[in-house]
């Protein structure tokens, strides 16, 4: 193709069959090399000019080598390899957010280009979702969303993020109750230690010092030691179903901790590392320190941690109390603010402060593990004393 210059830079004109056109070109450069901007079959100087204009702009404001025509599922699949490439996200967070995604997100937003998502519509997706579910769960999927958008934004895949800020009403639906009563706790886990394998009671047991229940399913032997006959958890390592095989760590750097156990737990989780011990023997097994959990079935596989839940769900119908391994996470902070367990130290123990792991293991830290946890167990001994 055969192009003549006009007296107007970067403006050039061809001839076709239909007649003239006009061509325009414009060199631009990123990271260093050289590259080219073009617009062909323009019917008009005109036409040519505001097209050069264009260009010129998209090249002032680096959106030029920047898709700005991607769907949400596309940029979802960018948002997500970058999370996970960085780092940014940990295991349950990962899961967390392609769950909420795959779920509710993507079947509603995902052939729609990212420029073309609607703020009116929007709202009224987010009112509908409230009729059905309590606010609280409508709320993860607007932050998960707007997470993705400011991303896009901060990228230059879109100019700004239409959707941020919607107003949320009220659910139809009321949140969830979280919390149980000590007279409930305690019906609770009597029949759950009747009805449990004494691993399974072994794992919730250790949920009532305020573990997560990923940190309960990284411990390790590595991770435990003993003093003054009592059983100290250095907290630093979670697992999670999905993360049998693949990258495990805690939540946060802040949740690095260590949990003192009382005497029951203490004998427990002494049996958990004997049966694994005793599992890894039989079967001839050799494990690295760092993925040596002691949360073994009989054949030598990783428990999944999703199986704890269904134990839970099993007890719950039995004695009609619903509880789930987070709610006792709850539970562990209401008995332990009931006990006069001063914040910082409930923030210590629950991984909520980064101040507890600023220095080595000390005398100090070992004192208010060990408060914090005598503290809990004299709470929730005391008969009558149901809050």
């Amino acid at each position: 193709m055969k192009y003549t210059k006009t007296k107007h830079e970067s403006i050039y004109t061809y001839n076709t069959k239909n007649g003239k056109r006009y061509y325009v070109r414009r060199a631009y450069t990123v990271n260093g090399q050289r590259k080219e901007a073009t617009r062909s079959n323009l019917k008009s100087l005109q036409e040519a000019k505001i097209a050069l204009a264009e260009i010129i702009k998209d090249i002032d404001e680096n959106l030029i080598g920047i898709n700005t025509e991607m769907t949400v599922e596309e940029y979802w699949n960018v948002f997500y390899d970058k999370r996970i490439k960085t780092g940014r996200w940990t295991p349950n967070t990962e899961v967390y957010y392609v769950s909420v995604f795959n779920n509710h997100i993507l079947p509603k937003y995902g052939k729609v280009k990212l420029k073309h998502l609607e703020r009116n519509e929007y709202e009224t997706f987010l009112n509908k979702q409230l009729k059905e579910r309590p606010k609280a769960t409508v709320k993860i999927f607007d932050s998960c969303f707007m997470a993705m958008l400011n991303d896009a934004v901060l990228n230059g895949n879109i100019t700004q993020n239409r959707l941020k800020q919607v107003y949320l009403g009220e659910g139809a639906k009321p949140p969830a109750n979280k919390k149980i009563t000590l007279e409930q706790f305690k019906i609770w886990m009597a029949q759950a230690e009747n009805m449990m394998s004494k691993k399974y009671f072994a794992f919730t047991y250790l949920s009532i010092f305020g573990l997560r229940r990923g940190e309960v399913f990284g411990l390790r032997a590595m991770d435990v030691d003993f003093k003054n006959g009592l059983a100290v958890l250095h907290l630093r390592h979670s697992r999670a179903n999905h993360t049998q095989k693949g990258r495990a760590g805690l939540k946060t750097k802040k949740s690095e901790r260590f949990v003192t156990l009382d005497e029951k737990g203490t004998e427990l989780v002494r049996y958990l590392i004997d049966e694994t011990e005793r599992i890894k023997k039989k079967l001839g097994i050799i494990k690295n320190r760092e993925k040596d959990y002691i949360s073994l079935h009989e054949d030598g596989r990783l428990i999944d941690p999703n199986r704890l839940n269904i134990r839970f769900c099993e007890v719950s119908k039995s004695t009609g109390i619903h509880v789930t391994p987070h709610m006792l996470r709850h539970f562990f902070t209401t008995q332990g603010v009931i006990a006069g367990v001063p914040i910082e130290h409930l923030g210590r123990a629950l991984g909520h402060t980064s101040s507890y792991m600023t220095e080595r293991y000390t005398q100090i830290q070992d004192e208010v593990s060990a408060s914090v946890s005598a503290a809990f167990i004299e709470s929730i001994s005391k008969a009558g004393g149901d809050k």
